[in-house]
């Protein structure tokens, strides 16, 4: 009987570490809810303040952004600014890949904090984007595609995006380049009457959603300039 015990010793203390384990996630859980509440009852009492309106859920589709198996905008803030109708959402995605050679997936879950300015009349998609290292290098084999400004410091940075490269050229002035040049407003993506930018994370301080949108009027007011 006694050769037992250090197996119920062992039993007994793996039972104890997972009972600990299931408790310490169960606390963390509720830590991590509390303080996105608190989060979302910042955000809504600033908008309140401010005057821009919230909208939860409000099923939105902005066909350029990422997209994965899953895809919603949870939180809408507009308002309207310098004359233009402005919103600053809050978006996630989920992409799918595989976590072991026995054929088991894992689930991403992406945040993205976006700025959209919205137009009455309606464009033709057109997306600017950073080149990387794979784009550099197919720009020095292959040149550049139809859509390029013939600015080469321009064109060397960043790749234009479109089924329509003679209209898209016309809305890239010296203005325009001449701002991204100087990284003073993001890149950005045209589509229907929205115009977007995007970048990874959550509203955390409310004070800030102003500012966010702000690049993105300057990108609105120089298009074509």
């Amino acid at each position: 009987m006694g050769e037992s015990y250090p197996f119920l010793i062992i039993g007994g203390g793996c039972m104890l570490f997972a009972t600990v384990m299931i408790l310490l996630l169960i606390v963390l859980g509720r830590k991590s809810s509390r303080r996105e509440r608190e989060r979302l009852q910042r955000v809504h009492e600033w908008a309140a303040r401010h005057g821009w309106t919230v909208t939860a859920e409000p099923g939105i589709d902005w066909a350029q952004l990422p997209r994965g198996e899953r895809s919603s905008v949870s939180l809408l803030l507009s308002t309207t600014m310098y004359g233009r109708h402005v919103s600053v959402a809050e978006y996630s995605y989920v992409t799918e890949s595989m976590a072991d050679s026995k054929g088991s997936r894992s689930t991403t879950t992406h945040r993205l904090i976006v700025a959209a300015v919205r137009f009455d009349a309606a464009y033709p998609p057109v997306a600017v984007e950073v080149r990387g290292a794979v784009s550099r290098f197919g720009r020095q084999v292959f040149g550049d595609n139809a859509a390029a400004t013939g600015h080469d410091p321009f064109d060397r940075a960043f790749r234009i995006q479109t089924k329509d490269p003679q209209w898209a050229r016309t809305l890239f002035g010296p203005t325009l380049i001449a701002e991204h040049l100087a990284g003073r407003i993001p890149v950005w993506s045209l589509a229907g009457h929205d115009l977007l930018t995007w970048q990874r994370g959550a509203i955390e301080d409310p004070d800030q959603i102003p500012m966010l949108v702000t690049p993105l009027l300057r990108v609105a007011d120089l298009l074509g300039h």
